[in-house]
């Protein structure tokens, strides 16, 4: 059954062709109202690559690591370079959702299904195309989102790492390979080390990997190495980033410094998640996780409906469902304004 599901051109098209072609959409919409100089919010990401800001960076590593390069272009393309650069991470984010929301279950009537079943229920049904176009539009023409895509403000990195580590946990649902694991683990730590929110999402992230290895091949030895290698090889950003700054942008800063001021700044904010403002924005975070975790039935037998419009119906909202309560949890960045700046 997986080999007719992969050789099938309505699979195909599902799960190689639509993400790309959502992502190349999203990439159009946001380069023709691309914003061409500085705004509000690029400002401090445009001062930090131009060295306008005496202080080191030392919140966010892994943004510092990857816009190194743009230091080297002039000062008047830097705006735009930031900004285009951004658009096309808000592109892959699409993409990512697009594929993401494909794998997620359209149909788990039955308690524990097939790998392969699974697969084909996924790739074949005829309607496995929408939800993801829904979601995606409904992401690329959210406020938030397309203020972020369009200038480089720095939450977009933020929240095309969070889309990764999602879509490869789903993906390992159908191809149980270590490999979707352990990059999420990786992408997951080093994430970490530029974002508070992931820190906070944490243990939500152990229970999804739990989750997608079962209790008993979670705790087996050879997996918990790799995981926690994997794990610090990403969390080795933390590293990288004050020996960098310390070589090359500020040198009279020293290594030691910059790395207390890096743990310092991220314990004060894990400080902030003991506030009764950090509990209520957890639960209305996590809950459409849950949503997304409730094995719906696709029909009610007291509706006594067994029509064919009444079923698609019945389905295809719980489609439009599970994309938006996935698309909730995948914005969880933006959303999260109550703690002040450091």
């Amino acid at each position: 059954m997986k080999v007719q599901a992969a050789g099938t051109p309505n699979a195909l098209f599902v799960r190689r062709s639509l993400p790309w072609l959502i992502g190349a959409g999203g990439l159009l919409l946001f380069l023709i109202t691309l914003n061409h100089w500085v705004t509000l919010q690029s400002l401090g990401t445009v001062a930090r690559v131009s060295g306008w800001l005496w202080r080191p960076e030392l919140n966010h590593p892994l943004t510092f690591t990857l816009l190194l390069p743009f230091r080297l272009l002039p000062e008047t393309w830097i705006p735009l370079a930031l900004n285009f650069t951004n658009a096309l991470c808000a592109a892959l984010v699409l993409v990512l959702l697009a594929r993401s929301v494909a794998l997620l279950p359209q149909d788990v009537g039955s308690s524990k299904p097939d790998r392969d079943e699974l697969a084909l229920k996924l790739l074949l049904a005829r309607n496995s195309w929408l939800p993801p176009i829904l979601a995606s539009i409904l992401c690329a023409f959210q406020l938030s989102f397309w203020e972020h895509a369009t200038s480089a403000s720095g939450e977009m990195l933020d929240l095309l790492v969070f889309a990764y580590v999602l879509r490869c946990l789903l993906e390992f649902r159908l191809d149980p390979n270590q490999n979707w694991l352990t990059r999420a683990v990786f992408v997951y730590a080093a994430g970490m080390t530029n974002d508070w929110a992931l820190v906070a999402f944490f243990p939500v992230f152990i229970v999804g990997l739990i989750r997608a290895k079962t209790v008993h091949g979670f705790f087996r030895p050879a997996f918990l190495r790799r995981v926690l290698l994997c794990g610090l090889a990403g969390y080795s950003l933390y590293l990288l980033s004050p020996a960098i700054q310390s070589l090359f942008s500020y040198p009279s800063v020293d290594f030691w410094t910059v790395l207390k001021g890096h743990a310092r700044a991220q314990r004060e904010i894990v400080g902030y998640f003991r506030k009764p403002a950090f509990a209520v924005l957890a639960v209305a975070t996590l809950l459409p996780l849950v949503v997304l975790w409730i094995p719906w039935e696709s029909h009610s037998v007291q509706i006594a409906d067994d029509k064919r419009l009444g079923i698609f119906l019945t389905k295809a909202t719980g489609h439009v469902l599970h994309a938006f309560f996935f698309l909730g949890s995948l914005l969880l960045p933006f959303d999260a304004t109550f703690i002040p700046p450091l």
